[in-house]
C-alpha cells in the first residue's frame, strides 16, 4: 500500500486527471454489459462462410540425386576427450599495407639550387 501511495504522489496532476477518466469510463463500461463498445452494425454483420480447406496432397520424397553431397558435420563442443576429426590449419593471411606505410618514411633533401635561392642571390 506505501508503495501505490508513493507513485501516486509522484505522478503529475495531469496524469491523475488521465488515469481518473479511464478508470470511470472503464467502469461504466464494466457495470453495463449492455453497452457495447463495438457498435452494432458490426455485431449483425453477415454471416461468414466456411472457408473450404485446400485438399491436402501427400507430399512426395524428393528423387536424390546420384553424387549427393554429404552434410558438413556439425561443429561439437570441445571435451577432454581426444577428437578422431583435426582442425583444418588456418591460412595466414597478412594485413594489407596501409598508405602511410608506403611512404618513403625519411625526407628527401632539397636539391641544391633551391638552398642557394635562400641566400639572396
Amino acid at each position: 500500500m506505501r508503495l501505490f501511495k508513493a507513485n501516486y504522489a509522484a505522478q503529475s496532476e495531469e496524469d491523475r486527471v488521465r488515469d481518473l477518466r479511464l478508470t470511470s469510463i472503464a467502469s461504466r463500461y464494466r457495470a453495463r454489459p449492455e453497452i457495447s463498445l463495438v457498435p452494432d452494425a458490426e455485431v449483425q454483420s453477415e454471416p461468414q462462410p466456411e472457408v473450404e480447406q485446400a485438399p491436402q496432397f501427400e507430399q512426395e520424397p524428393e528423387p536424390k540425386p546420384e553424387f549427393a553431397l554429404q552434410p558438413e558435420p556439425e561443429p561439437q563442443p570441445e571435451s577432454e576427450e581426444p577428437s578422431d576429426l583435426v582442425p583444418e590449419p588456418q591460412p595466414n593471411i597478412e594485413p594489407e599495407p596501409q598508405p602511410e606505410l608506403l611512404l618513403d618514411p625519411e625526407p628527401q633533401p632539397e636539391p641544391e639550387h633551391e638552398q642557394k635561392s635562400d641566400d639572396g642571390e
